[in-house]
């Protein structure tokens, strides 16, 4: 932090000059007034008044905001598992084991939802082709990651989706399209 004034003083500097002109003022104004002013409890009064500013000020200097510094984007996160959505269904991996058939197959359902997003997103930015749209560009997938395309979705796929280990081969080949 630059604490010099435009003309290059310390500020420190300038507010003990402004001090002691002020004083020296005051002084004589009391003088030309006719007031025979006590030179000893004025400065006492200057220096009480003048610790109260300058601790006021340490303070509001203290408050006032940092410049932070600008970095580049970061890439921390940018794995598998950094949208909320995946640390979701992550949680809800957690708890497959005690869950019912029900919430298992409303889990894989899910699970097949975004995994055929990620695919599709996938062979689009590789392929530049919709699997959706475009009836040949399924011809670009192996056969088990085709299967998952199918409707209605088999029951062999879904229970595939449940299986961590075997979501993340799954994931493991879509990432290598």
């Amino acid at each position: 932090m630059n604490r010099l004034d435009p003309r290059g003083l310390p500020k420190g500097r300038r507010r003990l000059l402004g001090v002691v002109a002020g004083y020296l003022v005051l002084l004589a104004l009391l003088q030309a007034l006719g007031l025979s002013p006590k030179p000893l409890l004025i400065a006492a009064a200057f220096v009480a008044v003048g610790s109260v500013l300058l601790y006021v000020d340490g303070r509001l200097d203290d408050n006032t905001p940092s410049a932070w510094p600008r970095l580049g984007a970061s890439t921390l996160g940018l794995g598998r598992g950094a949208d909320h959505r995946t640390t979701s269904l992550a949680r809800r991996l957690a708890g497959l084991a005690t869950a019912t058939a029900g919430s298992r197959r409303q889990l894989a359902l899910d699970l097949h939802g975004q995994v055929v997003r990620v695919m599709v997103g996938r062979v689009r930015r590789a392929h530049g082709r919709d699997l959706l749209t475009d009836p040949t560009a399924r011809e670009l997938l192996p056969a088990d990651l085709a299967l998952l395309l199918t409707d209605p979705v088999d029951e062999r796929v879904l229970d595939r989706l449940v299986d961590p280990p075997a979501l993340t081969r799954l994931l493991d080949r879509i990432e290598s399209l």
